[in-house]
């Protein structure tokens, strides 16, 4: 209710302020004394209740209801997108776990395939003498064998899904023989056995003199690259292997190779491929491994002649590795499959 006196204010805010009434008596008596505060008090006053109106006790608690259904359809709102959430996060595990778990059906099907595809397209051998001396004729690779741990090593680095078809039936094989490379086949078996993710492998186009910088991690401290003329075999100089990486972390086999050549540190993956060399980010460090010079030369030859020239591997171009090492794979000499239409 508005006000036409000083007294009017102090008796209605007397009770809100908790004014006994001896107080409220002096604050009458104030502004009765000073007509311009009594009326600056007044048109305050009477201000103020403009902005704040009275609100009936019913009125009152309608708002309180809406404020409280306010929250409540924000809170279930909050909670459905909680649940929907969830519920796509559990369709989408359980789809990438059925794309992931191929029924025994789908793997037959897909084993077939790769089958077919190995029988139906000769392998490229070696256009040069083998390191190590082969019985004639040389034995071919067994299609099923070569088709079957394709799909268990593709499958390891999941690189199988349902409904794209495996890379076994469309990727270019590489596949080095353990009975002309013994050594760099086991080493690039045992490397893809401990990190599946090698078995796919990229084409990486690097010049000699780049080739030789990036191997700067296999160097011992010294600086010196690793050639015959300075691994100690034959009549080499000695060298340090003192905070030495790669193949210097074992030490030189004290007996020589059996073909006769200097021993050399291979690598896998090669540097010619990009999963090459130290570790980076989640990418594992390359597999090395002491090999003849011999072994070591034809590999790579190999790999520069036949896989990436001969079945037209550009750079980037991906392609896979499937060892042929006994007990996985009956030993065989080194083959490459190019891709299904070369």
């Amino acid at each position: 209710i508005e006000a036409d006196s000083g007294e009017e204010v102090v008796r209605a805010l007397a009770p809100g302020l908790e004014l006994d009434d001896d107080q409220t008596e002096q604050a009458i008596q104030a502004l009765q004394a000073d007509p311009a505060l009594a009326a600056a008090t007044v048109d305050g006053y009477n201000s103020l209740l403009a902005f704040a109106p009275a609100i009936p006790a019913a009125g009152l608690l309608a708002v309180l209801f809406e404020i409280l259904l306010i929250l409540l359809i924000v809170v279930a709102v909050v909670f459905i997108i909680v649940v929907l959430v969830w519920l796509l996060l559990v369709l989408l595990r359980t789809v990438i776990e059925k794309v992931a778990d191929l029924t025994e059906d789908e793997v037959e099907a897909q084993f077939q395939e790769i089958v077919e595809r190995l029988q139906n397209q000769e392998p490229r051998r070696r256009p040069f003498p083998a390191p190590v001396p082969i019985s004639e004729p040389e034995p071919d690779p067994d299609p099923g064998a070569v088709a079957r741990r394709c799909q268990e090593l593709v499958a390891a680095a999941g690189l199988s899904s349902l409904g794209t078809p495996n890379p076994c039936a469309t990727q270019v094989i590489y596949s080095p023989g353990e009975l002309d490379i013994t050594i760099p086949a086991q080493l690039r078996r045992d490397a893809i056995v401990v990190h599946p993710r090698f078995v796919l492998e990229r084409r990486r186009v690097v010049d000699a003199a780049q080739a030789q910088a990036d191997r700067a991690w296999l160097r011992p401290d010294t600086g010196l690259p690793f050639t015959p003329a300075n691994i100690n075999w034959p009549n080499g100089i000695q060298i340090s292997q003192a905070a030495a990486n790669g193949c210097l972390q074992t030490a030189i086999p004290a007996d020589p190779a059996a073909d006769g050549t200097p021993w050399e540190c291979d690598e896998f993956p090669n540097i010619a491929m990009q999963e090459w060399g130290p570790a980076r980010g989640d990418k594992p460090q390359a597999a090395v491994r002491w090999a003849s010079m011999l072994q070591n030369n034809f590999e790579g030859q190999f790999l520069r002649l036949e896989v990436y020239n001969g079945c037209e591997v550009a750079d980037g171009d991906p392609f896979l590795v499937v060892p042929l090492v006994q007990p996985e794979l009956p030993s065989g000499p080194t083959v490459v499959w190019c891709g299904p239409d070369e």
